[in-house]
Protein backbone atom coordinates (compact mmCIF):
# COMPACT_ATOMS: atom_id res chain seq x y z
CA UNK A 1 0.00 0.00 0.00
CA UNK A 2 0.96 3.73 -0.97
CA UNK A 3 0.68 7.04 -0.37
CA UNK A 4 -2.30 8.22 -2.84
CA UNK A 5 -2.97 11.50 -3.66
CA UNK A 6 -5.73 10.24 -5.99
CA UNK A 7 -6.55 11.80 -9.51
CA UNK A 8 -6.18 15.37 -10.82
CA UNK A 9 -6.60 18.32 -10.04
CA UNK A 10 -4.82 18.44 -7.67
CA UNK A 11 -5.84 21.07 -4.77
CA UNK A 12 -5.44 22.98 -1.49
CA UNK A 13 -7.76 20.36 0.91
CA UNK A 14 -7.49 17.36 -1.26
CA UNK A 15 -6.91 13.79 0.74
CA UNK A 16 -4.33 11.70 0.48
CA UNK A 17 -4.90 7.97 0.96
CA UNK A 18 -3.88 4.91 0.99
CA UNK A 19 -3.44 2.76 -2.29
CA UNK A 20 -2.40 -0.66 -3.94
CA UNK A 21 1.26 0.26 -5.07
CA UNK A 22 1.54 0.62 -8.85
CA UNK A 23 4.52 0.89 -11.07
CA UNK A 24 3.89 4.25 -13.01
CA UNK A 25 1.19 5.52 -10.94
CA UNK A 26 1.72 9.48 -10.65
CA UNK A 27 -0.49 9.81 -8.11
CA UNK A 28 2.05 8.03 -5.88
CA UNK A 29 4.84 9.73 -7.01
CA UNK A 30 6.59 12.05 -4.57
CA UNK A 31 9.82 13.91 -4.01
CA UNK A 32 11.32 14.91 -0.77
CA UNK A 33 12.57 18.17 -0.98
CA UNK A 34 13.99 20.32 1.23
CA UNK A 35 12.15 19.04 4.62
CA UNK A 36 8.63 18.73 2.05
CA UNK A 37 6.94 16.01 0.73
CA UNK A 38 5.91 17.42 -2.75
CA UNK A 39 3.49 15.43 -5.11
CA UNK A 40 5.86 15.06 -8.16
CA UNK A 41 3.49 15.99 -11.49
CA UNK A 42 2.99 19.00 -9.74
CA UNK A 43 6.72 20.41 -9.79
CA UNK A 44 8.03 22.27 -12.73
CA UNK A 45 4.44 22.02 -14.23
CA UNK A 46 1.95 24.64 -14.74
CA UNK A 47 0.36 22.74 -12.05
CA UNK A 48 0.66 24.52 -8.51
CA UNK A 49 3.14 22.52 -6.71
CA UNK A 50 1.26 20.56 -3.98
CA UNK A 51 2.38 19.41 -0.75
CA UNK A 52 1.97 17.19 2.14
CA UNK A 53 0.34 19.33 4.96
CA UNK A 54 -0.78 18.73 8.64
CA UNK A 55 -2.65 20.94 9.21
CA UNK A 56 -2.79 23.87 11.25
CA UNK A 57 -1.38 23.27 15.36
CA UNK A 58 -2.07 21.97 17.44
CA UNK A 59 -1.26 18.27 16.28
CA UNK A 60 -3.65 15.58 17.63
CA UNK A 61 -4.07 11.95 17.30
CA UNK A 62 -5.81 11.00 14.24
CA UNK A 63 -5.24 14.01 12.54
CA UNK A 64 -6.42 14.15 8.97
CA UNK A 65 -3.38 14.94 6.09
CA UNK A 66 -3.97 17.28 3.30
CA UNK A 67 -2.78 18.56 0.60
CA UNK A 68 -1.44 22.19 0.42
CA UNK A 69 0.32 24.77 -2.06
CA UNK A 70 3.77 24.68 -1.26
CA UNK A 71 5.03 26.91 0.69
CA UNK A 72 8.97 27.19 2.20
CA UNK A 73 8.34 28.71 4.95
CA UNK A 74 4.96 26.90 5.96
CA UNK A 75 5.69 24.56 9.06
CA UNK A 76 2.41 22.35 8.33
CA UNK A 77 4.84 21.10 5.11
CA UNK A 78 7.61 20.25 7.21
CA UNK A 79 8.48 16.50 7.73
CA UNK A 80 11.59 14.89 9.00
CA UNK A 81 12.70 11.52 7.49
CA UNK A 82 13.90 9.43 10.54
CA UNK A 83 14.46 5.69 10.01
CA UNK A 84 11.75 4.47 8.82
CA UNK A 85 9.00 7.46 10.36
CA UNK A 86 8.14 10.05 8.73
CA UNK A 87 7.50 13.01 11.88
CA UNK A 88 6.67 16.54 11.52
CA UNK A 89 8.94 18.79 12.22
CA UNK A 90 7.60 21.22 14.90
CA UNK A 91 6.61 18.39 17.06
CA UNK A 92 9.93 17.61 17.60
CA UNK A 93 11.40 20.24 19.93
CA UNK A 94 12.00 20.16 23.64
CA UNK A 95 7.91 19.97 25.50
CA UNK A 96 6.21 18.41 22.58
CA UNK A 97 4.96 15.83 21.46
CA UNK A 98 6.20 14.20 18.61
CA UNK A 99 3.43 13.15 15.83
CA UNK A 100 4.41 10.71 12.83
CA UNK A 101 2.70 9.85 9.40
CA UNK A 102 0.35 6.96 10.32
CA UNK A 103 -1.42 4.64 7.88
CA UNK A 104 -4.21 3.20 10.41
CA UNK A 105 -4.22 -0.11 11.95
CA UNK A 106 -4.90 -3.14 9.29
CA UNK A 107 -6.70 -4.13 7.51
CA UNK A 108 -4.98 -1.58 5.10
CA UNK A 109 -7.02 -1.11 1.94
CA UNK A 110 -7.68 1.26 -1.13
CA UNK A 111 -9.12 4.66 0.82
CA UNK A 112 -7.53 3.96 4.00
CA UNK A 113 -7.44 7.18 5.56
CA UNK A 114 -3.95 8.88 6.75
CA UNK A 115 -3.49 10.67 9.94
CA UNK A 116 -1.12 11.26 11.97
CA UNK A 117 -0.48 9.69 15.32
CA UNK A 118 2.02 9.87 18.63
CA UNK A 119 4.87 8.94 17.15
CA UNK A 120 5.78 5.28 18.62
CA UNK A 121 9.05 3.25 18.25
CA UNK A 122 7.89 -0.27 16.58
CA UNK A 123 4.30 0.85 15.56
CA UNK A 124 3.74 -0.74 12.58
CA UNK A 125 1.81 1.82 11.39
CA UNK A 126 4.08 4.46 11.29
CA UNK A 127 6.44 2.50 9.46
CA UNK A 128 7.28 3.56 5.67
CA UNK A 129 9.64 2.57 3.29
CA UNK A 130 10.86 5.48 0.33
CA UNK A 131 10.88 3.53 -2.76
CA UNK A 132 11.35 4.77 -6.54
CA UNK A 133 9.20 7.99 -5.44
CA UNK A 134 6.56 5.71 -3.82
CA UNK A 135 6.05 6.14 -0.04
CA UNK A 136 4.73 2.49 1.00
CA UNK A 137 3.64 1.05 4.46
CA UNK A 138 6.47 -1.25 5.62
CA UNK A 139 4.15 -3.98 6.78
CA UNK A 140 2.57 -4.63 3.31
CA UNK A 141 5.60 -5.30 1.45
CA UNK A 142 5.96 -8.84 0.62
Amino acid sequence: MCLDVGNPPRRDGGVPTLWKCEAGNHNQAWVINGGQVKVKDTIGTAATPMCLDTGYPPRRNGGVLTLGTCEASDSNQAWIIDGSQVKVKDTLGEGTTPMCLDAGSPPRRNGGVLTLWKCEAGNHNQAWVLNGGQIKVSDTLS
